[in-house]
């Protein structure tokens, strides 16, 4: 999976991908790895997502790029959506997920340690998020691809039905 891959480079507490949602103008959590208190977290809160401009993920559906907060503790700018105290976030880096030039959402980690990732560990995450991102993107093309076949069935053996029926009542 992607977050395993993500976890060769990089140590984390959390890490978590979402997908944007173009008809809600949501980016939501779609999978995650570490704290099992934080997957807790979001089961209970199934409408969990974030919109642009809220928060760390927010700013990034904002700006299309990546943010790198070394400390959590002293960044005035923008700030993390979840409570710490519950979760000691201390470091964090985002980067968006982009196909064909589109967005399609997030790949993110936390850490509780401060100063956890630098600005080199930007390029990395960022090639593992575009290998991610065709992944992703091919996979939503299957979904798609998947969902036409089935309503194309349901349409050949209707027709099949009713070329079957001489009799148009028994339809």
């Amino acid at each position: 999976s992607i977050l395993e891959h993500v976890a060769r480079p990089f140590q984390y507490n959390i890490a978590q991908i979402n997908l944007w949602e173009e008809a809600n103008q949501l980016l939501r959590p779609v999978r995650h790895a570490g704290d099992d208190d934080y997957e807790q977290e979001l089961a209970q809160t199934s409408s969990y997502g974030y919109k642009a401009g809220e928060r760390f993920s927010g700013w990034i559906i904002t700006h299309r790029t990546h943010l790198l907060v070394s400390n959590i503790e002293t960044a005035t700018q923008v700030r993390p959506k979840l409570d710490r105290g519950e979760f000691p976030m201390q470091s964090y880096l985002g980067v968006p997920l982009f196909a064909d030039q589109n967005f399609l959402g997030t790949l993110e980690l936390v850490s509780y340690k401060a100063n956890s990732y630098q600005p080199t560990d930007v390029m990395v995450l960022e090639t593992i998020a575009s290998q991610a991102a065709i992944a992703i993107k091919n996979a939503q093309s299957f979904a798609e691809q998947q969902q036409r076949v089935e309503e194309l069935s349901g349409l050949a053996e209707i027709t099949r039905a009713i070329e079957s029926t001489t009799d148009p009542y028994e339809l």
